[in-house]
């Protein structure tokens, strides 16, 4: 039975490596181009949004994880955090928010930011770093975790619709 557990596991990540995150659209570039400015005014300030039609640049950063995988991506996680291990990119997101505040951080279809904002959650430095920062996610996928995580740290986050 145990053998046969495995196999089928091992066929699902197999199956999985060469598919990305659920998400509510294609991934036709201008519908990812139009998520992202829907997403990004509702995440800027008026202030911002004043910069911007004067024709000022918004710091916008996205951060594209090494993804295997949606399943393989969360076992890999799960492998990590039972050997107190922490992804490197979780380490790696985690200085990227903490060297530019007051950016607008666009999430690829994978969790990484969602595993970041956890990491980050873990002690008062973290937490600092994340209270008041701004996540726009593409896909739909984790949002009412993301909700969750929002309300407990204090970030401000978007998760744009195609009208």
């Amino acid at each position: 039975m145990k053998k046969i557990i495995l196999i089928f596991l091992s066929f699902l990540c197999i199956s999985c490596t060469g598919l990305t995150a659920f998400t509510q659209h294609t991934a036709d570039p201008t519908e990812i181009k139009k998520l992202t400015e829907k997403g990004a005014m509702e995440l800027m300030t008026s202030q911002e949004i004043e910069d911007l039609k004067a024709g000022k640049t918004i710091t916008m950063i996205g951060f594209r994880s090494n993804s295997r995988g949606v399943v393989l991506d969360k076992l890999t996680s799960m492998v990590n955090l039972s050997n107190n291990d922490v992804d490197k990119d979780v380490i790696a997101a985690a200085k990227l928010i903490q060297n530019n505040p007051g950016a607008i951080f666009i999430s690829d279809n994978s969790d990484i930011f969602i595993r970041t904002i956890k990491f980050l959650g873990q002690n008062e430095g973290g937490r600092s770093i994340i209270n008041g920062a701004r996540f726009l996610f593409i896909n739909n996928f984790n949002e009412n975790r993301v909700k969750e995580l929002a309300q407990k740290y204090n970030f401000k986050y978007s998760f744009p619709k195609l009208d």
